[in-house]
């Protein structure tokens, strides 16, 4: 994927949050994922869990998704440090 060229009359020293997204990301990584595995551990140890499984399954698709974006934030800010070819 290349980066596109200007277009328009935006600033050439123009750019994106990137670094403060992916670690907004990577918090979120680590704390969904946190609380994934302490809601796991806790409601395996119940005899009648409830909804702690319904809420480990959004924990653990928000970490999914908050892993996704880092992925997709790392690669971006990878192609934003090469220089135009």
């Amino acid at each position: 994927m290349t980066r596109r060229e200007r277009v328009g009359d935006e600033p050439a020293t123009a750019r994106t949050a990137l670094g403060l997204r992916a670690a907004l990301a990577a918090f979120g990584l680590v704390l969904c994922g946190g609380f994934a595995v302490a809601t796991f551990v806790s409601a395996s140890g119940r005899d009648d869990p409830g909804g702690l499984w319904a809420f480990f399954g959004v924990l653990v698709v928000l970490a999914l998704v908050a892993l996704v974006d880092l992925v997709v934030l790392v690669r971006r800010i990878a192609d934003e440090q090469r220089p135009l070819a």
